[in-house]
């Protein structure tokens, strides 16, 4: 799977990025597996739309070839709970920000598993 997903994601960048969950069904392999690749690989996500459902999602491309390293320094972030499992959960308080008032999918590393957060309100913004 390395050299074949090495391949594909240095062309993703031109496209934008992919979800995990569509990345797991284009692979056939768990979720849980690609997630541990794309970090082995120094590929992290950034929000955005996902290239092949149009879902607002963290996406993941590759930044290799521009020169970057890939991965993202650490941002302060906020623990949710996973709905399955219960494990607190970080998500970026840039996140946080950037979808305030709407649900955004998140990984659980604890139990593999994706579940949505609804994102509380901007502080001072009118129902």
């Amino acid at each position: 799977m390395g050299d074949e997903f090495r391949g594909f994601l240095d062309g993703v960048s031109a496209r934008g990025g992919y979800c995990l969950s569509c990345l797991s069904d284009m692979y056939a392999a768990p979720a849980l597996r690609v997630a541990r690749y794309l970090n082995e690989m120094g590929i992290s996500s950034r929000p955005g739309t996902c290239a092949n459902c149009h879902q607002h999602r963290e996406t993941f491309r590759s930044d290799l070839s521009s020169g970057e390293s890939g991965v993202l320094p650490i941002e302060p972030s906020r623990n949710f709970p996973c709905t399955h499992c219960g494990a607190q959960c970080p998500v970026p308080v840039r996140l946080i920000e950037q979808y305030a008032g709407r649900k955004v999918t998140r990984w659980c590393d604890t139990c593999g598993k994706l579940f949505d957060v609804l994102m509380p309100p901007k502080e001072g913004a009118s129902r």
